[in-house]
Order: structure tokens, then sequence, then C-alpha cells
């Protein structure tokens, strides 16, 4: 069971639940440690060792950086590769939510792009297809996709 959406809540009950997954267990939990409990481990003074949470953000690069290549913005901010999390898979499936950086290491965002372009291929680095272009595509300050255009024709 897991912690519940409503009602009272119990620490004993919570450090249950990340310990042993039984959040009506009856299981003697000793002295809890609330640092212990978010964090892991027992450095804190729990009696016991909790178990690490992943604590990664959503856009972290677990899987590494893919290419973006020969993306622009028509307003003049940025032209060259883009780079986004490579567990997006490829760029076709870029969409709103996804984030989008200026360096391979995903560190850098590209902020507030206003009118983002891609010329189109065969190739999976880029989000239309051959013989179209996306473009519109709009990033907020923190580089997160807020428009993802349009594919459209193109010469």
């Amino acid at each position: 069971m897991a912690v519940p959406d409503s009602g009272t809540l119990s620490m004993v009950k919570i450090a249950r639940e990340r310990k042993y997954n039984d959040y009506n267990g009856g299981q003697t939990m000793g002295t809890i440690s609330m640092y212990d409990l978010i964090n892991g481990g027992n450095t804190n003074g729990s009696t016991i060792s909790y178990p690490a949470i992943n604590n990664q953000p959503c856009n972290d690069p677990i899987g590494g950086s893919a290419s973006l290549p020969d993306f622009e913005d028509a307003m003049g901010t940025f032209d060259g590769t883009a780079y986004y999390n490579s567990n997006i898979g490829i760029a076709s499936n870029l969409s709103v939510g996804d984030y989008l950086y200026s360096n391979a290491a995903l560190t850098t965002p590209l902020a507030n792009i206003i009118w983002g372009f891609q010329i189109g291929s065969s190739a999976n680095n880029t989000i239309c297809g051959q013989g179209f272009r996306r473009s519109a595509i709009e990033t907020n300050a923190q580089g997160m996709i807020t428009d993802a255009g349009t594919c459209t024709s193109y010469p």
C-alpha cells in the first residue's frame, strides 16, 4: 500500500512505507529522523537505514543528450546545434514540456526562443521529415518548450 492521499498521516507509518512498502504494517521502527526519511540512510539518528530516493529532476540528462542540428531562432538569439535529453528519443518526439539546451551537457537552457525553426531531413535528429520545416517553436526562461510549433511544407 502507498501513503494515503487523505486523512491523518503518521510519521511511523510513512517510515514503514519507505522502508518496507507496508504503510499499515506492524514493524518496529525505532528512532525516526525526518532527514533520514527524506534523504535515505541513517546518518542523522535513525535506528533503521532508509533507501535512497531518486531525487534527480525530470530534465536531468540521465540518458545523455541528443542533438538538434541547424536550429535557429529567427529573432537572432540562437543559431547552431540545440540539445535535448536523449531519453525523449528521436527529435520528432519533442513536445511542449520538454527542454532545449545550447550545450551537450544539458546545463545551459536554450532560453526565451521566440521563433525557433529547423529544416527537416530524413535523419532522426530533425523534428520534421524531409521537405518540411518546423517553425514557431518557443521556449521559456528555463528552456522548456512552451509552443512546439508546426511542421509545414518547405521547398
